[in-house]
Order: C-alpha cells, then sequence, then structure tokens
C-alpha cells in the first residue's frame, strides 16, 4: 500500500443493467472533525423547563445539512463506473460532477448513503475484533 493514497470499497447498484458502481471510503476521524466544523453554524443555546421546575440548559449547532452532505459526498465517493448522461454518453467523476448526481438523483444519494452507512459498521466491527483479540500485557 502507498502512502497517502485513498483506498476505498465498490458498491455495485443492484440491479442496475450498466452495471454501475461506486468507490466508497469511509472518514478517518480527523476527516469527520473537519467536515463538521465546516457543516456546523454558530453554537444555539435554549433554556427549558422541565415538569419539577428545574430549568434545563441544551446547546446545540445550527448545522449547514446541504453544506455537510456535499462535503461528506465529495470526501466519501472516490469515483464511480457506469454511471451514465441521458443521452447515454459516460457521466464522468468528479467532486463537482459528485454533487451534481447526488442533488440530481434522490434515490442514487440513498443509496450511497445507505453503501456508506454499511461500510462504516464493517470497519467498526473490524476494529472491535481486532481491538478485542489485542494481547493483554
Amino acid at each position: 500500500m502507498k502512502r497517502g493514497r485513498q483506498k476505498g470499497t465498490w458498491f455495485p447498484i443492484p440491479d442496475d443493467p450498466d452495471e454501475a458502481r461506486f468507490l466508497l471510503t469511509v472518514l478517518t476521524p480527523i476527516q469527520y472533525r473537519v467536515l463538521n466544523s465546516k457543516a456546523d453554524g454558530e453554537k444555539q443555546v435554549e433554556y427549558h423547563e422541565n415538569d419539577d421546575g428545574v430549568t434545563q440548559r441544551f446547546e446545540y449547532y445550527d448545522r449547514n445539512e446541504e453544506l455537510y452532505n456535499e462535503l461528506l459526498y465529495k470526501t466519501c465517493i472516490l469515483n464511480w463506473e457506469g454511471i451514465q448522461n441521458d443521452d447515454g454518453t459516460e457521466f464522468p467523476y468528479s467532486p463537482e460532477n459528485c454533487i451534481e448526481l447526488m442533488k440530481d438523483d434522490p434515490v442514487l444519494a440513498q443509496f450511497v448513503t445507505d453503501s456508506l452507512r454499511e461500510l462504516n459498521r464493517v470497519v467498526r466491527d473490524r476494529q472491535k475484533a481486532t481491538t478485542k483479540n489485542l494481547p493483554t500485557s
């Protein structure tokens, strides 16, 4: 493996006649923090009184979901094959085309989102198994 070269996992689109597929990767913890910091707006603070008369403070960030999704797709979709324009010509991968495709096709965006969840689950399970099997001395 070459250092700095992003690897990924191919996810074929089920039952696609063109056998289209996406090359996806998971975010590193640092990439995840950077993505969140870019998409999070200003901190919001609200106070709510519960049934017992106790006031509770709630803090959250006003997240720009559209920006978050754009950054996520640009980072996690590394390539694709078999994606075509309406006229049947190849729709080449680029970060800009990636955002356009995900905005124009919500079903495809959901497929990519579901595939990323599955990939994250597999990576998390592998990390747990590796940690569980480490020597404890």
